[in-house]
């Protein structure tokens, strides 16, 4: 782990017009905050795992219940690596994230790696409208690197 953190700041060091330090002070603070949130979750994974606290699962398709939780998150994922994933594959993933939520989706950022805005997004809004999920883009005070400022909100249409 000690390892990839390196990498990660190595990368942000060389590319520092990619970011926007209003939360932090510095990028060694971000970094710090960074390691400080995964010891957090690392210690509650090794105590709470066996408990069945953690689930595996992997988009589109989830090993939950319909309507399983009040709010769902995904940050980091799917417009970061759109290139990676077929528009198709972010359709569903879409879906599947509203369908295990009894309230909200919020997915954060609706960027590329490189900061500028999903060239799909309205193609996907519509295709998630026709299936019954409403969208908005939200703007967010939150801005860690540059076109990450908002995200996008999924709710079911109320029957």
């Amino acid at each position: 782990m000690q390892l990839d953190y390196a990498g990660v700041l190595a990368q942000m060091r060389a590319k520092p017009a990619l970011f926007r330090l209003k939360s932090f002070p510095s990028l060694d603070a971000a970094e710090a905050d960074r390691r400080l949130a995964a010891h957090r979750f690392l210690t509650d994974y090794a105590a709470h795992f066996v408990h069945s606290r953690y689930v595996g699962g992997a988009l589109p398709r989830l090993p939950f219940f319909d309507n399983s939780f009040d709010l769902v998150l995904c940050a980091h994922l799917l417009f970061l690596y759109m290139a990676r994933f077929d528009f198709e594959w972010h359709v569903a993933a879409c879906r599947e994230l509203a369908r295990v939520s009894a309230g909200e989706v919020r997915i954060h950022p609706v960027c590329g790696a490189d900061g500028r805005p999903c060239s799909k997004l309205g193609a996907l809004r519509r295709e998630l409208k026709a299936s019954g999920i409403e969208s908005e883009v939200e703007r967010l005070d939150y801005e860690f690197f540059v076109g990450s400022g908002s995200m996008l909100v999924l709710r079911k249409e109320s029957a």
